[in-house]
């Protein structure tokens, strides 16, 4: 169940015991607030078919359940140019998969046209988040006022321009991460290198020095080497590329490839 710290003060007697600290004076007001219980991005997926985006909120748990396959329970209101996303509750699994891990989700919104849109993120009944969403041709902007049982890491998203592609090879040993070098190499003589701004790109953040970092929607379990390229021409060649890696007959890859053209 999602745990609330404001219902966790009033059960504990805290807050009888703060208004008991207060002097005399009736404009005295005690403040509570409330512990991140969920870690928050702006986020624009890609569908792995044909690459079309979709804009939503990715969430993750700060708690760590028993298994990876926990779910977040949410509902999406949207009306007369408002959005509401309510959390109501963290639910386990019929049946338990994977090692320890937070639990995670997208919350899907839509495409929606550049504008800005009265935003409210609800946790319970006990908090209610309220801002405004806005979009803009280029990126996505979020501004909320002293957010309560949540913790916002990206409240700007850059929208990607058709032509990229990333994504992660799996390097559990040292023969394999032997083979992910040649495969990068390999890759980087019929790709081209990204001509990035500094920003947040929902699967990366590039840095303002030109390091790639990954979002943990692209971080499988395990080691691995994330890779950041741009397609131009027929992809063909990239395909082909990824057969041979995937089914060499000595350390075939697990390499995950997605674009702004759908996965491969």
């Amino acid at each position: 169940m999602i745990r609330f710290c404001y219902w966790t003060l009033l059960l504990s007697g805290i807050l009888p015991f703060l208004q008991s600290c207060q002097n005399n004076k009736d404009e005295d007001v005690v403040i509570v607030t409330t512990a991140p219980e969920f870690q928050v991005d702006l986020f624009e997926r890609r569908d792995v078919v044909d690459g079309h985006p979709e804009f939503g909120l990715w969430i993750q748990s700060l708690e760590k359940y028993p298994c990876n396959n926990y779910v977040i329970e949410y509902a999406v209101q949207m009306a007369d140019g408002k959005i509401d996303v309510h959390l109501s509750n963290v639910a386990a699994p019929d049946t338990c998969h994977g090692s320890i891990a937070s639990a995670r989700a997208f919350i899907p919104l839509g495409n929606l046209v550049p504008a800005a849109y009265p935003f409210t993120l609800s946790l319970g009944s006990a908090i209610e988040n309220k801002g405004t969403l806005y979009v803009f041709e280029d990126r996505y902007e979020m501004s909320l006022s002293d957010p309560q049982g949540i913790d916002f890491q990206n409240l700007v998203v850059k929208k990607m321009k058709p032509g990229l592609l990333w994504g992660n090879i799996k390097t559990p040993d040292a023969a394999t991460s032997a083979h992910a070098v040649d495969f990068l190499n390999e890759l980087k003589s019929i790709t081209l290198e990204p001509a990035l701004a500094p920003g947040y790109y929902s699967y990366f953040t590039v840095s303002g020095t030109g390091l790639i970092v990954p979002h943990t929607a692209s971080v499988p379990g395990g080691p691995a080497q994330f890779f950041l390229r741009t397609l131009e021409g027929s992809s063909a060649p990239l395909q082909n590329l990824l057969q041979q890696y995937r089914s060499s007959p000595q350390n075939a890859l697990q390499i995950d490839c997605l674009s702004t053209f759908g996965a491969f």
